[in-house]
């Protein structure tokens, strides 16, 4: 007979995560809550110590309550309510825009001369990669695609974002 084998977690939550999962899911939409108290529900300090169990329980919200919450910078996070969820993406996207272009900036400064060809291929393919995002991501590329409209294809916004 064989035995029905369930996936198990690569890792557990902390006992800090989920204190601040309890706390973070109890907000109503709105509502701050303070790195204060935060702090006292998991007696540590969310902004240095703590901060990955603060990202991590903020990661598990927005996965399984679909709840977002952003920065109130020195005071604590907010529960947002989907306009302001839809205003922070533009942070999200100048992340994304910075990391792509260290990335550029990283495979630019390797010399190719040593390296093997399936390692220039991967060079060349990761170098595409970040600047298709790096210059898709720039304001004008962005304004471009809100510009083609709603229910545009894959096709079409690269299209848009190319300017044609």
């Amino acid at each position: 007979m064989s035995e029905v084998k369930t996936k198990k977690p690569l890792f557990h939550i902390s006992y800090e995560a989920t204190q601040l999962i309890e706390v973070l899911r109890s907000a109503e939409v709105g509502e701050l809550i303070t790195y204060e108290r935060m702090n006292k529900k998991i007696a540590g300090d969310v902004q240095r110590s703590h901060r990955s169990a603060l990202n991590t329980a903020r990661r598990h919200l927005l996965r399984e309550d679909q709840a977002h919450f952003g920065t109130v910078i020195g005071v604590g996070i907010k529960r947002l309510n989907e306009h302001e969820a839809t205003q922070s993406l533009d942070l999200d996207v100048s992340k994304i825009r910075s990391g792509a272009r260290r990335v550029n900036t990283k495979t630019q400064l390797i010399n190719i001369a040593p390296l093997t060809p399936s390692e220039r291929a991967k060079l060349a393919m990761v170098q595409t990669l970040s600047s298709v995002i790096e210059r898709s991501t720039t304001g004008r590329s962005q304004q471009r695609l809100l510009e083609a409209g709603e229910g545009v294809s894959l096709k079409q916004a690269f299209a848009a974002l190319s300017g044609e």
